[in-house]
């Protein structure tokens, strides 16, 4: 892996790791976050920029498609931020809040949270671990 994947996988495991945790052990403010930002279309407008911001650099920065799982998963991971954010900008606010309020009723937030949580978990093993040996003969 590259140095910029071990960076990224670090950084979107513990990333997804403590939003994941924090987001579960708060989840009604959470929700009650979540559901006041999906009816403030200035807020949407604000964190759709952010994430354009955020997606397009992941994506011009780590756009590579071989090499592994984990180098896989961080360049779409990138390419879903980007999508996400230019739905935040270009969807209604009311199509925005009925696809939140379908996403955050019922079981569906602790699938999303555990998934969120193994997601980040597999990444930030995969960056914090030591790189594997090269030629690991013991030969000098």
């Amino acid at each position: 892996m590259s140095l910029r994947t071990v960076f990224l996988c670090k950084l979107y495991g513990l990333f997804a790791m403590i939003f994941s945790l924090a987001t579960a052990s708060h989840l009604q403010a959470s929700r009650d976050l979540f559901d006041e930002l999906c009816h403030r279309p200035l807020a949407l407008l604000l964190f759709g920029l952010i994430g354009l911001a955020a997606g397009l650099a992941m994506v011009l920065g780590h756009s590579i498609w071989s090499g592994g799982l984990r180098t896989c998963v961080v360049t779409l991971l990138g390419w879903l931020v980007l999508l996400k954010s230019i739905l935040l900008l270009m969807l209604p606010a009311r199509i925005l809040a009925e696809l939140y309020q379908n996403a955050w009723t019922g079981v569906a937030p602790g699938v999303y949270l555990a998934v969120c949580f193994a997601l980040g978990a597999y990444l930030a093993w995969g960056g914090f671990r030591p790189p594997p040996r090269v030629g690991g003969n013991g030969a000098r």
